[in-house]
Protein backbone atom coordinates (compact mmCIF):
# COMPACT_ATOMS: atom_id res chain seq x y z
CA UNK A 1 0.00 0.00 0.00
CA UNK A 2 1.39 3.74 -0.70
CA UNK A 3 1.10 6.09 2.30
CA UNK A 4 1.27 9.46 1.20
CA UNK A 5 1.68 12.18 3.66
CA UNK A 6 -0.12 15.46 2.82
CA UNK A 7 0.83 18.73 4.37
CA UNK A 8 1.02 22.12 4.30
CA UNK A 9 1.49 25.35 6.08
CA UNK A 10 -1.82 26.59 8.34
CA UNK A 11 -4.40 28.04 5.59
CA UNK A 12 -2.37 27.29 2.49
CA UNK A 13 -5.42 24.93 1.46
CA UNK A 14 -4.43 21.17 2.51
CA UNK A 15 -7.55 20.34 3.74
CA UNK A 16 -9.32 21.42 0.59
CA UNK A 17 -6.48 18.88 -1.23
CA UNK A 18 -7.50 16.28 1.86
CA UNK A 19 -11.18 16.94 0.69
CA UNK A 20 -10.87 16.34 -2.96
CA UNK A 21 -8.52 13.64 -2.59
CA UNK A 22 -11.52 11.69 -0.68
CA UNK A 23 -13.95 13.19 -3.46
CA UNK A 24 -12.10 11.64 -6.38
CA UNK A 25 -13.26 8.30 -8.00
CA UNK A 26 -12.37 5.77 -6.83
CA UNK A 27 -11.90 7.88 -3.21
CA UNK A 28 -8.67 8.29 -1.58
CA UNK A 29 -8.80 7.34 2.22
CA UNK A 30 -7.48 10.26 4.27
CA UNK A 31 -6.20 9.83 7.66
CA UNK A 32 -7.03 13.28 9.32
CA UNK A 33 -4.76 14.45 12.18
CA UNK A 34 -6.76 17.35 13.21
CA UNK A 35 -9.53 14.87 13.76
CA UNK A 36 -7.84 12.51 15.58
CA UNK A 37 -5.92 15.35 17.68
CA UNK A 38 -9.86 16.04 18.86
CA UNK A 39 -10.56 12.53 20.07
CA UNK A 40 -7.26 12.24 22.05
CA UNK A 41 -7.80 15.02 24.37
CA UNK A 42 -11.62 14.04 24.53
CA UNK A 43 -12.78 13.53 28.34
CA UNK A 44 -11.03 10.31 30.16
CA UNK A 45 -8.02 9.83 27.91
CA UNK A 46 -4.60 10.20 29.21
CA UNK A 47 -4.00 13.11 27.43
CA UNK A 48 -6.70 15.04 28.75
CA UNK A 49 -5.57 14.68 32.15
CA UNK A 50 -2.24 15.66 31.04
CA UNK A 51 -2.96 19.03 29.36
CA UNK A 52 -5.47 19.72 32.52
CA UNK A 53 -2.24 19.10 34.82
CA UNK A 54 0.07 21.24 33.35
CA UNK A 55 -2.34 23.89 32.39
CA UNK A 56 -4.66 23.65 34.86
CA UNK A 57 -8.36 23.83 35.06
CA UNK A 58 -8.82 26.94 32.91
CA UNK A 59 -8.97 25.23 29.96
CA UNK A 60 -12.31 23.30 30.61
CA UNK A 61 -15.34 23.98 29.56
CA UNK A 62 -17.70 23.94 32.74
CA UNK A 63 -20.36 22.93 31.37
CA UNK A 64 -19.24 19.83 28.96
CA UNK A 65 -16.36 19.34 31.13
CA UNK A 66 -14.44 19.15 27.50
CA UNK A 67 -10.98 20.75 26.54
CA UNK A 68 -11.65 24.65 25.20
CA UNK A 69 -8.94 24.38 22.38
CA UNK A 70 -9.47 28.25 22.06
CA UNK A 71 -8.71 28.58 25.49
CA UNK A 72 -5.69 26.08 24.91
CA UNK A 73 -4.89 27.99 21.46
CA UNK A 74 -4.29 31.35 23.28
CA UNK A 75 -2.21 29.84 26.13
CA UNK A 76 -0.15 27.97 23.56
CA UNK A 77 0.41 30.97 20.85
CA UNK A 78 0.40 33.55 23.99
CA UNK A 79 3.13 36.13 22.93
CA UNK A 80 4.21 35.61 26.39
CA UNK A 81 5.38 32.24 25.27
CA UNK A 82 8.43 33.80 23.41
CA UNK A 83 10.73 30.57 23.37
CA UNK A 84 7.48 28.39 22.37
CA UNK A 85 7.68 26.26 25.37
CA UNK A 86 4.21 25.75 26.02
CA UNK A 87 3.81 24.59 22.32
CA UNK A 88 6.22 22.22 23.03
CA UNK A 89 4.42 20.64 25.97
CA UNK A 90 1.30 20.60 24.06
CA UNK A 91 3.09 18.76 21.68
CA UNK A 92 4.65 16.35 23.54
CA UNK A 93 1.35 15.00 25.46
CA UNK A 94 -0.73 14.51 22.17
CA UNK A 95 1.78 13.81 19.57
CA UNK A 96 2.71 10.58 20.47
CA UNK A 97 -1.17 9.36 20.81
CA UNK A 98 -1.87 11.10 17.53
CA UNK A 99 1.39 9.48 15.88
CA UNK A 100 -0.26 5.35 17.56
CA UNK A 101 -3.74 6.40 16.23
CA UNK A 102 -2.74 7.46 12.85
CA UNK A 103 -0.60 4.53 12.14
CA UNK A 104 -3.25 2.24 13.82
CA UNK A 105 -5.76 3.61 11.18
CA UNK A 106 -3.40 3.31 7.76
CA UNK A 107 -3.19 -0.39 9.48
CA UNK A 108 -6.82 -0.90 8.84
CA UNK A 109 -6.27 0.63 5.45
CA UNK A 110 -3.94 -1.82 4.33
CA UNK A 111 -5.90 -4.72 5.89
CA UNK A 112 -8.39 -3.73 3.78
CA UNK A 113 -6.56 -3.96 0.47
CA UNK A 114 -6.79 -0.40 -0.21
CA UNK A 115 -4.04 0.30 -2.95
CA UNK A 116 -2.90 3.75 -1.30
CA UNK A 117 -4.05 6.12 1.36
CA UNK A 118 -3.43 9.75 2.79
CA UNK A 119 -1.72 10.39 6.03
CA UNK A 120 -3.24 14.18 5.98
CA UNK A 121 -0.95 16.22 8.73
CA UNK A 122 -0.16 19.88 9.13
CA UNK A 123 2.59 18.20 11.41
CA UNK A 124 3.99 15.69 9.38
CA UNK A 125 8.04 16.63 9.61
CA UNK A 126 7.72 18.22 12.83
CA UNK A 127 5.90 14.86 14.40
CA UNK A 128 7.83 12.37 12.93
CA UNK A 129 5.57 10.83 10.51
CA UNK A 130 7.59 11.56 7.37
CA UNK A 131 9.57 8.83 8.21
CA UNK A 132 6.93 6.13 7.41
CA UNK A 133 5.91 7.59 4.27
CA UNK A 134 6.40 6.77 0.58
CA UNK A 135 5.30 10.10 -0.68
CA UNK A 136 5.28 13.81 0.85
CA UNK A 137 3.29 15.67 -1.00
CA UNK A 138 3.56 20.13 0.61
CA UNK A 139 0.59 22.21 -0.84
CA UNK A 140 1.57 25.36 -0.32
CA UNK A 141 0.93 29.16 -1.38
CA UNK A 142 2.13 32.83 -1.49
CA UNK A 143 3.32 34.00 2.16
CA UNK A 144 0.67 36.98 1.70
CA UNK A 145 -2.51 35.13 0.84
CA UNK A 146 -1.59 32.59 3.56
CA UNK A 147 -1.90 35.54 6.17
CA UNK A 148 -4.91 36.92 4.47
CA UNK A 149 -6.76 33.72 4.23
CA UNK A 150 -5.98 33.05 8.10
CA UNK A 151 -7.03 36.62 9.34
CA UNK A 152 -10.39 36.27 7.52
CA UNK A 153 -11.07 32.67 8.26
CA UNK A 154 -9.95 32.45 12.03
CA UNK A 155 -10.76 36.09 12.66
CA UNK A 156 -7.22 36.79 13.84
CA UNK A 157 -5.53 40.06 13.80
CA UNK A 158 -2.14 40.03 11.81
CA UNK A 159 -0.18 39.41 14.82
CA UNK A 160 -1.68 37.11 16.17
CA UNK A 161 -2.37 35.35 12.64
CA UNK A 162 1.84 35.63 11.83
CA UNK A 163 2.25 34.07 15.51
CA UNK A 164 0.39 31.10 14.62
CA UNK A 165 2.44 30.83 11.01
CA UNK A 166 5.81 30.99 12.89
CA UNK A 167 4.26 28.08 15.07
CA UNK A 168 5.09 25.89 12.24
CA UNK A 169 8.12 24.34 10.03
CA UNK A 170 8.50 27.37 7.20
CA UNK A 171 6.67 26.14 4.31
CA UNK A 172 9.92 26.94 2.01
CA UNK A 173 11.82 24.72 4.51
CA UNK A 174 8.77 21.69 3.48
CA UNK A 175 8.44 22.47 0.03
CA UNK A 176 12.54 21.49 -0.24
CA UNK A 177 11.19 17.91 1.34
CA UNK A 178 8.66 17.34 -0.74
CA UNK A 179 8.28 15.02 -3.09
CA UNK A 180 5.29 16.67 -4.64
CA UNK A 181 4.10 19.99 -5.07
CA UNK A 182 0.44 21.46 -4.90
CA UNK A 183 0.59 25.35 -5.52
CA UNK A 184 -2.79 26.85 -4.18
CA UNK A 185 -1.84 29.86 -4.83
CA UNK A 186 -4.74 30.80 -7.36
CA UNK A 187 -7.39 32.55 -6.52
CA UNK A 188 -10.05 29.91 -7.54
CA UNK A 189 -9.41 25.82 -6.20
CA UNK A 190 -9.42 24.56 -9.72
CA UNK A 191 -5.78 25.05 -10.42
CA UNK A 192 -5.43 23.10 -7.68
CA UNK A 193 -7.70 20.38 -8.35
CA UNK A 194 -6.04 20.22 -11.51
CA UNK A 195 -3.00 19.30 -9.80
CA UNK A 196 -4.19 17.02 -7.53
CA UNK A 197 -5.55 14.78 -10.24
CA UNK A 198 -2.58 14.81 -11.94
CA UNK A 199 -0.29 13.29 -8.92
CA UNK A 200 -3.72 10.92 -8.02
CA UNK A 201 -3.40 9.82 -12.01
CA UNK A 202 0.71 9.24 -11.11
CA UNK A 203 -0.46 7.35 -8.45
CA UNK A 204 -2.74 4.92 -10.62
CA UNK A 205 -5.55 6.25 -8.67
CA UNK A 206 -8.06 7.54 -11.62
CA UNK A 207 -8.74 11.22 -10.06
CA UNK A 208 -11.23 13.77 -10.82
CA UNK A 209 -14.07 14.48 -8.72
CA UNK A 210 -17.06 11.93 -7.67
CA UNK A 211 -20.58 12.17 -8.98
Amino acid sequence: MLLIGLTGGIATGKSTASQHLTNSTPPIPIIDADLIARQVITPHRPAYYSLVRHFGLQIINPETLEIDRAKLGAIVFSGDDVDGRQRKVLNGITHPDIRAEMLHCALKCFLRGERMCVLDTPLLFEAGLWKVVNVVMVVYCSEQAQLARLTARDSLTPTDAKSRIASQMPIDEKRQRADILIDNSSATPDDMRAQLDAAAKAFGQGGGQGS
